[in-house]
């Protein structure tokens, strides 16, 4: 296991860096008190440093400068401000959030992958800062659009493009691809050589990636999600071990489904959470706890003993209250989870197996504050994405309601996420926890939308604009 050693003047690039460079061979530490870096590197076992150029007010430079050399300081990569001499351990990434940039150097440090495998998630993990176009670019985008839509559908009619509404931005969007696209082709023509090299760069040898999932990590809620997912996605088997600072769970897997949990806190929990969700009342709760007591038996088979329950139905309220457990975790801000695959269950019956997808969709909508959303996702309002499966297969596997798959109807168009989150009529927040709980669990990715999307949008507007206008009531007969 590699270590890498994050010290950020921000908290949330900070956290940025751990969520793009943490997988199940490196470890990433956050080091929040820049004073402790000299303590921290003295204890030899941090194989990459990660530091913001400010830190406390201080070039990170100069302070590296200050350090004992007897302490071997590792790799070490700077984020941000202007070029400086160096030495040559140290990395100057003057963009902090120049996301390929640090993957690439890092994953080259740590010589574990290379940029040609930085995955769809690493990539989305962290705002990308998208093109600006002035106003004068999107007029000029503005009038040639007229031109080319004017009368589309054939009636004579000509609709200004100025009457259709919010697309400016698209407009010189548009413009901007066509000039790229003949940039491009114009390039093809004359650097046939000089492009060949480029579209088919070598690869480097990368190393195997490991069959086990993410083995441990802080508790947050982010990192939580992502394990479990990598256990589901990997069909794993064995214990995983939830560590807050009010209680210790061991959740049993097999082949990725929960199938039992254990809690560190004494006495019953089961009991207490029937009654709580109304199954059962306070009297069949004593009565049940008498029984076991006295038959030696535990209460779960008590209350079927008694006629509460069938098998099926305790079967069923069981596995509700293992997953409301696990989705709890999701909340806790602190803590760690350890996976141990040499564990077993201890019991061999198997009342129920949980659906992970559910659990983790449950977990981020109810946990997922805003800053968890935001190492997630990032700035993504202004982004565009396309999905890795059907939105039928996807519902089948995640819940959701039908306004959510109006948005998930947008991918692979020229709507961004802020489009069509209006379109939908759904709350950024819903449409981010929605878009949270697909990119940790792998199954959207980021999307550039070509010339064709654009217009196809255009002609869509404009279609929209002329119903919304034959819709309106005509002037009122005297």
């Amino acid at each position: 296991m590699q270590h890498v050693l994050v010290c950020a003047q921000d908290s949330v690039l900070a956290k940025k860096v751990r969520f793009l460079l943490a997988n199940d061979r490196c470890d990433v530490e956050i080091l929040e008190e820049p004073v402790r870096l000299d303590t921290r590197l003295g204890d030899r076992d941090v194989d990459l440093l990660v530091l913001t150029r400010d830190l406390a007010g201080e070039d990170a430079i100069e302070l590296l400068g200050r350090i004992d050399p007897g302490l071997n300081i590792p790799p070490t990569l700077v984020l941000g401000g202007g070029d400086a001499v160096t030495a040559d351990f140290i990395h100057l990434i003057p963009d902090p959030v120049d996301t390929q940039a640090i993957y690439r150097i890092a994953s080259e440090l740590l010589d574990t992958v290379s940029m040609d495998d930085t995955s769809d998630e690493a990539r989305t993990l962290m705002a990308l800062p998208r093109p600006d176009f002035t106003r004068d670019q999107a007029q000029e985008a503005e009038d040639t659009a007229a031109m080319r839509f004017a009368g589309a559908d054939g009636d004579g009619e000509e609709l200004s493009f100025t009457d259709v509404t919010g697309l400016d931005e698209i407009a010189g969007r548009l413009d901007q691809l066509e000039s790229d696209q003949l940039n491009e082709q114009l390039s093809d023509a004359f650097d046939i050589d000089e492009v060949s090299d480029v579209a088919h760069p070598p690869r480097r040898p990368v190393a195997p990636p490991s069959p086990n999932p993410v083995a441990s990590g802080s508790l947050e809620p982010a990192r939580f999600a992502k394990a479990l997912f990598q256990c589901w996605s990997k069909r794993v088997s064995g214990a995983l071990v939830v560590v807050r600072p009010d209680e210790t769970s061991t959740i049993y897997l097999e082949k990725g489904s929960p199938v039992h949990i254990e809690s560190s806190i004494p006495g019953d929990q089961l009991g207490k959470a029937l009654v709580a969700r109304g199954r059962i009342t306070d009297a069949q709760y004593a009565d049940g706890a008498k029984r076991a007591i006295e038959r030696g038996v535990h209460l779960g088979q008590a209350l079927v003993d008694l006629g509460f329950f069938s098998d099926t139905e305790f079967g069923q309220e069981l596995g509700q209250t293992a997953r409301d457990r696990i989705v709890t975790c999701f909340s806790a801000r602190s803590g760690s989870f350890e996976l141990d695959t040499r564990r077993s269950p201890p019991t061999s019956d198997r009342p129920y197996h949980l659906n992970m997808a559910h659990i983790i969709a449950d977990g981020i909508r109810k946990h997922a504050d805003a800053p968890v959303l935001n190492q997630v996702l990032g700035e993504v309002d202004a982004r565009y994405f396309k999905l890795n499966r059907s939105i039928s297969e996807l519902a089948d596997t995640y819940p959701m309601d039908g306004r959510e798959r109006q948005f998930l109807a947008f991918e692979g168009r020229a709507y961004n996420v802020q489009d069509a989150t209006e379109n939908a009529t759904l709350t950024s927040q819903e449409a981010y926890k929605l878009l949270a709980i697909l990119t940790i669990c792998e199954e959207t990715r980021d999307f550039t939308p070509g010339v064709k999307e654009f217009e196809d949008r255009i002609k869509e507007e404009q279609r929209r604009i002329k119903d919304l206008q034959s819709s309106l009531p005509g002037p009122a007969l005297s």
